[in-house]
């Protein structure tokens, strides 16, 4: 506010800087970003078979706990994993080609993981050309509310944690940071400009 009354008051649009007692008093609070610990990777891979509450509509029987682990084990967004279809994954070579949409840089070609390389070919096997590999139990692509609310809270719930599917992201970086991972490989792994 300050700066345009500094301009309207230069330009003779106005005759008093009334932005002076103007005060902001409230902050608002930024969660702090808590990775998740190997305890609780330990415990997500116990609980790989997991489903959500049968009353949750269309996510009801389908068990999503490898979502999470595979956003771990990657670093990749929850919108960029909810819109990978079958042709986005190449196996053999273990790596992902994602068309992420936040930055430039969210084009890029992920790693996959040993650990999970099992839960992407056995999505990669359920899953028709051009079909997305995480579908609810209609067989439609799972958008991020629906995940969210039927699936991701429930679960961290049903687990005692408290995460944001961001936080599988920030583990990843956290991981990989541990480990002495290349700062410039890691910021083309998970989309950093």
């Amino acid at each position: 506010c300050h700066a345009i009354y500094e301009f309207c008051l230069d330009n003779e649009i106005v005759e008093k800087d009334y932005s002076d007692g103007l005060k902001i008093t409230s902050v608002a609070k930024e969660k702090v970003k808590t990775p998740f610990s190997r305890e609780e990777i330990k415990k997500i891979w116990r609980s790989i078979d997991w489903t959500s509450d049968p009353n949750k509509g269309c996510l009801s029987g389908i068990s999503l706990v490898d979502t999470i682990l595979v956003q771990i084990y990657t670093g990749i967004r929850i919108s960029e994993l909810l819109s990978l279809k079958k042709e986005d994954l190449h196996l053999n070579e273990r790596w992902i080609d994602l068309h992420g949409t936040k930055t430039d840089a969210a084009v890029r070609i992920v790693p996959i993981h040993k650990q999970i390389l099992p839960l992407l070919e056995k999505r990669f096997s359920a899953a028709s050309d051009g079909e997305f590999l995480f579908r609810d139990n209609k067989g439609k692509q799972i958008k991020y509310p629906l995940y969210l609310y039927n699936f991701f809270e429930p679960f961290m719930e049903h687990m005692g944690m408290n995460h944001s599917p961001h936080e599988c992201r920030h583990t990843f970086i956290s991981i990989a940071a541990g480990c002495n991972l290349n700062q410039s490989l890691m910021k083309k792994i998970v989309g950093h400009a």
